[in-house]
């Protein structure tokens, strides 16, 4: 059997799970379904305009869906899927009941947001109505019947797949089991100069600190460098792990400079001691005698 080297999630979570996220989320999911209704509706320009919005709509949602689960202490994979896609259709669903209240209210047809929001089959009847006359103008057309229907399609997946992205991704840090608490991040622990992704990965789960060090310290003008990023439990002590990110920087003709990170190593393990270490790399003699990307070659 092997030793786990990288943190995985136990799987667990906490009894109060399901009512906590969805006590912090539904009210998360109302309120960006409703500015985002109003926007597309009021927002002159439709296209690709509104399409952003989709996604901030989207990505907006994550994050709230994303903490929602962080406090529920969700440590398991398939809920953490499940949930954030759950509440991201229930505000899908939501900014469809009041933009079509909002609509009919701006055409001055009277309809009850409650009677749209719990009766779905009205709702549906008149969004498919609306279908069949369009809604609004792109390219200086009006879509209408399946057009119209692709093109929501796209806005539900524009909006429901990063509402789920980012909500996992927020829940994939570790979090330590033994004082039930998620781990605390430190970014930027060391920056070491960059070399060949097999290379480092080797000395990083080997624990091999020395070769490390013979890295050699990052100077704060190279566009190329590796940062080492660490999570640590801040109670206890005893969930630590680090992970290695590869950075690119690059300037456009203008000299605006737009960074790029490569995940190289992920959440491994550490012991408190090497966590020292890894802090220290400084105090380490680093193996003169043979050049560092051959240390474990």
């Amino acid at each position: 059997m092997h030793a786990t080297t990288h943190y995985r999630h136990s799987g667990a979570f906490s009894p109060l799970a399901f009512p906590t996220v969805l006590l912090a989320g539904l009210p998360a999911a109302m309120l960006l379904a409703t500015i985002y209704a109003y926007a597309i509706l009021y927002i002159p320009i439709a296209g690709y305009v509104t399409f952003i919005l989709s996604v901030g709509f989207g990505l907006l949602s994550g994050v709230a869906f994303g903490y929602a689960l962080r406090l529920g202490k969700v440590r398991n994979r398939t809920l953490g899927i499940a949930l954030p896609l759950l509440l991201g259709l229930f505000a899908f669903y939501a900014h469809w009941a009041i933009w079509v209240h909002a609509f009919l209210q701006r055409a001055d047809v009277d309809a009850s947001l409650l009677a749209l929001f719990f009766q779905p089959a009205v709702l549906w009847e008149i969004v498919a109505r609306i279908n069949e006359t369009g809604a609004w103008e792109l390219f200086h057309s009006t879509p209408t019947g399946i057009v119209l229907w692709l093109l929501w399609t796209v806005e539900a997946l524009l909006i429901v797949v990063p509402c789920v992205f980012v909500a996992y991704v927020m829940i994939s840090a570790p979090f330590c089991e033994r004082c039930s608490k998620w781990c605390d991040e430190e970014e930027g622990v060391q920056t070491l100069r960059s070399t060949d992704d097999n290379t480092v990965k080797a000395h990083a789960e080997a624990k091999d600190f020395a070769a490390l060090r013979a890295l050699g310290t990052a100077g704060t003008d190279e566009l190329h460098f590796l940062r080492l990023d660490v999570h640590r439990c801040a109670s206890c002590d005893h969930t630590n792990t680090l992970s290695v990110q590869r950075i690119s920087i690059s300037k456009d003709d203008k000299g605006k400079e737009s960074k790029s990170t490569d995940a190289v190593v992920t959440h491994l393990l550490l012991t408190r001691a090497e966590l020292a270490k890894l802090r220290d790399l400084s105090s380490i003699e680093p193996q003169a005698s043979e050049p560092a990307g051959d240390v474990l070659a």
